[in-house]
């Protein structure tokens, strides 16, 4: 605000994704995942929306992941739930706010080449790459492209979707 005077466009991308089974997930591993994946995007668009209301204009855009609907393929239980919850609350925002000129979406990624998935393996990088039509992950430019669609003009008419971009590994 102090720089520019509006806020015009909020990305919640914070996210971590540990490798844990579900025996071994405690209540302080799942708090965690949803402080980071869940809260911090819920506490970003409070903060977010104060001006956009004022200004009767906003786009926000929240990362969620095809973990959402498959449940956590290889991350502890905590994650696919934290990114299920991102989905709601991009619903409840995109309800509240769009008479007021303020857009709420998702993206929902597929396996996508950041240090995130590093933490997987090149095992488990290859085998997300084989289970996808295009045969390899997404790029971070790939997803970046779906973000900046949803915050220019072409869509305008797009509040309260979920965009896949997972390269056909989840048809949905």
């Amino acid at each position: 605000m102090a720089k520019f005077g509006r806020v015009d466009t909020l990305v919640n991308n914070a996210g971590i994704c540990p490798l844990r089974a579900w025996d071994d997930t405690t209540l302080e591993d799942w708090n965690r995942v949803l402080e980071v994946n869940l809260t911090s995007a819920f506490l970003c668009s409070k903060a977010a929306l104060l001006p956009m209301r004022e200004q009767k204009y906003g786009r926000i855009v929240n990362i969620s992941s095809s973990g959402a609907f498959l449940g956590s393929v290889v991350a502890d239980v905590a994650y696919g739930a934290s990114k299920s919850g991102m989905i709601a609350l991009t619903k409840v925002i995109a309800k509240r706010f769009a008479t007021e000129g303020i857009y709420c979406n998702a993206i929902a990624p597929g396996s996508i080449d950041t240090p995130m998935t590093d933490i997987f393996g090149p095992e488990i990088r290859q085998n997300f790459a084989k289970a996808c039509p295009m045969q390899r992950q997404g790029s971070p430019e790939e997803l970046a492209g779906a973000v900046w669609f949803l915050v220019s003009n072409p869509s305008n008419y797009v509040n309260g979707s979920t965009l896949h971009v997972n390269g056909g590994s989840l048809l949905v």
